[in-house]
């Protein structure tokens, strides 16, 4: 956690390219602590360094924080791992999927057919 540490006091001392460029490093590095600061500063387009204290904007960048807070929550990050679901849950909504539609039978299906159903399967078949 020193180079972490060492980061986060560059970031608060102004250097804040330089903390930056360290967490990246140490997230891709395997630091769970840099890939959950990494991770979220992608996911809300900000820099934090503790609750609601915007230090840095980050370009937002959906496909990078995904990587490094799946690498997170895969070393046991809850955090990480409840912002992964949050993301998923959200993605679904904004695609228009909001029912979760679970599977069913073949007989469950034909149970259903209609005649006009069951001339494209036959021509299918």
């Amino acid at each position: 956690m020193g180079k972490f540490n060492t980061a986060v006091a560059d970031i608060k001392k102004g250097k804040i390219k330089q903390g930056w460029n360290t967490l990246v490093l140490l997230a891709d590095g395997g630091c769970m602590a840099a890939q959950m600061q990494v991770g979220c500063a992608y996911l809300f387009g900000w820099m934090s360094l503790s609750a609601n204290k915007k230090v840095h904007p980050v370009d937002k960048n959906m496909k990078m924080a995904i990587k490094y807070l799946y690498k997170a929550a895969k070393q046991g990050d809850a955090g990480a791992l409840e912002n992964l679901k949050e993301i998923r849950k959200n993605t679904i909504k904004q695609l228009g999927y909001d029912k979760v539609y679970k599977a069913v039978s073949y007989t469950h299906l034909r149970a259903h057919e209609t005649g006009r159903n069951l001339v494209c399967r036959l021509l299918l078949e």
